[in-house]
Parts: structure tokens; sequence; C-alpha cells
């Protein structure tokens, strides 16, 4: 069964989420082989220190002239089980790039990878046109709240002649280990509409494309370690967070191979969704959710590949 795809209710298209795009065992093999990669010198991946976060990139170097040149991938995204590029593809949200020469639907071939310990996050940005119209973001270990604002400009970035990536998510080809640092956003206009405000379960796939990609900044908030009741009732899709089952439901029913309830036994799809219930009201009651250590995956397509390259 394909994954059903949530679109949220916003000013401007588009965001959608999956939620549980991966499975809780699927998370912790993840963030188990991340960490490993990470660790590993050896290979062109490895965490680098960007803004005091650790971040790495697979699947090449982004050039200024938005040309992709290209790397491996650590297997686990590419070929083997779980196999995440593929997974994406079989959404069809990277349809909009289209198929190659061999008929074959064109997949994201470039993943930044981001870890936030708990108050950490980054300023607002956009990726640049050299992934546009469509980026993808995994989040893997802790929710988060994504918050989009318009840029403050009164022309129409997407329709900008400039083709270069922004600097701060995409370093020159070289061989340093030092990523340049991100560049302060504009402060808002008094015209502006007001920040949107979009809630990543861990597990789910959020699908930014078209004018809220191109004509909106986006970031998460720093210093918070806590997200109050008042400020996750606020985000575009709390409310479709739990129509969707609240990331617990197939769980609840057994699907995810994990104990529920009390004991062994999966409930019946009636059973969950009143226990289901019963976990909404107890989070809605309580003083809200507490922030762990994120892992982000930022799945994209860069349509320019340097042939005959690549690098690893």
């Amino acid at each position: 069964m394909p994954p059903r795809i949530v679109t949220v209710d916003t000013p401007a298209p588009a965001v959608r989420l999956i939620y549980d795009f991966v499975s809780p065992a699927e998370e912790s093999y993840i963030i188990e082989k991340v960490s490993a990669v990470g660790g590993d010198s050896s290979k062109l991946w490895g965490w680098k220190e960007l803004n005091g976060r650790r971040s790495m990139y697979w699947g090449g170097t982004v050039t200024p002239s938005a040309t992709l040149i290209p790397a491996p991938f650590p297997s686990f995204m590419d070929s083997a089980w779980p196999n995440v590029l593929e997974r994406i593809t079989d959404t069809g949200a990277f349809d909009v790039f289209g198929v190659d020469a061999k008929g074959k639907k064109k997949a994201p071939n470039h993943c930044l990878v981001n870890e936030y310990l708990p108050g950490q996050g980054i300023m607002a940005h956009t990726d640049g046109p050299a992934y546009s119209p469509l980026v993808s973001t995994l989040s893997l270990g802790s929710h988060s709240i994504l918050t989009l604002r318009p840029r403050r400009s009164h022309t129409n970035p997407s329709t900008s002649n400039s083709t270069s990536p922004p600097t701060e998510l995409t370093p020159e080809p070289s061989t340093s280990t030092t990523l340049p640092p991100l560049t302060a956003p504009s402060p808002p206009n008094a015209d502006d509409p007001p920040p949107l405000s979009i809630f990543l379960p861990a597990r789910s796939l959020i699908l930014l494309s078209e004018e809220l990609y191109s004509d909106w900044m986006h970031g998460i908030e720093a210093d918070i370690k806590l997200d109050t009741m008042d400020s996750l009732r606020a985000c575009a899709n709390w409310e479709s967070f739990w129509e969707a089952g609240g990331g617990m439901l197939d769980e609840l029913m057994g699907s995810a191979g994990g104990e529920v309830g009390s004991g062994s036994t999966p409930m019946d799809k009636k059973q969950a969704i009143e226990a289901l219930v019963a976990r909404r009201r107890i989070a809605e009651a309580g003083q809200g959710w507490e922030r762990g250590t994120r892992l982000s995956l930022t799945c994209r397509r860069v349509d320019k590949v340097r042939k005959g390259i690549k690098l690893g």
C-alpha cells in the first residue's frame, strides 16, 4: 500500500507530510548507521562542524554553478535495506523531475545530514534553485517545529536569473572540512503573512515544494528544549498529525512488530483509536514535549550532473 501523503493547509503551496515514513525499527537502524558513517574518517563521508552543529553530505558536491560532482551514498540509502532514496522515489513526489534517458524515474541524488541536539536550531534560509522545485526531509530520533516565513523581497525569487546554489548549504568542491556559515536573514516586513509552523514528528518525511520552497524561508528556532502545548497546537498540521494516527496507530495495532499496550497482543482498530485518543488527552494536558537529539536527512535532486567524474 502506498504511503498516505497529507497536504497541510497553508497560505501558499506546498507542504506535504508522510507520517511514519519509516518504522521504529528502521528509524533505530538508520540512526545507528548514520552514527557509524559519521565517525568513518577514511571515506568522503564524516561529520563536519557547521554553525555549532554536526553535518555531512552524501552523494557528492554541488558547485556554485549548481552542478553535482557525484560521490557514493552509504549503501542503506541507495542499494541495501531500507533503501531510503528508492522509498522516497516510490512516493511519486519526485516525478516532477521526469525520467532519465533510460525511462527510469529520476531519484534524489544528494543528501544533507544534520544533527540537532536539544536546543539547537538553524536560522531561516532557502535551499536555493539548485534543488528546485522540491526537497524532502526525513526526521529521526525526535520531533521538531519548522518555521516558515516569506522572504523580505518585492520581487519573485523564483524568477531570479541566479543559478547559484545556496552557499550556506552547498560548499564548493574542496578537500576542506570546514563548511561555510549561514548568512543572517532579512528582518520581517510588516506586510508579510505571519510565520507558519509545521510539526515534524520523528519518522516523518516532509515534502517542501513550489512557492513555499522558492519564496519562503524555513528554519528551526534555537534555544528551545521543550515545545509548549501552545506552540504545538499552533502548528498548521497538529490536527492532521493526530488524524493520521499520531505516529502511533500502526504500532498500537501491532503492524510495526513491537510490543503494544501492557502485553504482546495487537489491538484491533477500535481499541487502537481509543488508546490514541487517550494519548492525545494526556499529551495536551501536559506541559509540552521535550526535544531530544534529532537527525534530519534532507534528500534532494540536482538535475545537472557532471559526467565522467565521481569522487570517492
